[in-house]
């Protein structure tokens, strides 16, 4: 049995686009599914209640602003992912075209995945959430971007793939 290779790989950046996407979507469903049962909340009689009426509106609050706020946690998570694992690849100079075709499918994958977000955006639904406040916004609008995006990723990647000191040895110069 072959010992599992724990460097990064071409599909780096696919990845992350593709979980960018993910997670953006998942934490706006989220977000819409919990706005959703609060307001249908209020409407019973649970919150005749002064105390359940706070914490509903408190409840509300929280999924609002904390939930969308971690996306860029994720986000950042994965850009960091991708660019140290880029640090550690260990490649020749001779397979900069195949890294360069493997971008043209990471930028028409980040299309189709561009697309997709824009048929969810035209949903009326989902449309009142993105403008509840300016971090749902902000997830709008990375998620509306996400070809750039990832294109900048790869720029970052394959930068310091090809780039770092030691000649192409990952982790620094040789010993």
């Amino acid at each position: 049995m072959r010992p599992m290779n724990k460097k990064g790989d071409l599909t780096d950046s696919i990845s992350f686009a593709m979980w960018a996407f993910v997670f953006g979507i998942g934490l706006i469903a989220l977000v819409f599914a919990f706005l959703t049962f609060y307001d249908a909340l209020d409407e019973t009689a649970l919150n005749d209640d002064n105390a359940t009426a706070a914490a509903i509106t408190e409840s509300t609050t929280y999924i609002a602003l904390s939930l969308p706020s971690t996306y860029f946690v994720i986000l950042f998570g994965l850009l960091l992912g991708t660019l140290v694992s880029a640090y550690f690849i260990r490649v020749h100079p001779i397979f900069m075209p195949v890294y360069i075709l493997a971008a043209v499918l990471s930028i028409i994958v980040a299309v189709a995945l561009g697309n997709a977000w824009g048929a969810i955006q035209d949903v009326e639904e989902f449309q009142d959430i993105l403008e509840l406040n300016t971090v749902l916004s902000t997830i709008d609008l990375i998620l509306s971007n996400i070809v750039l995006l990832t294109l900048l990723v790869f720029i970052l990647s394959f930068v310091i793939i090809f780039a770092k000191p030691g000649g192409g040895v990952g982790g620094g110069a040789p010993i």
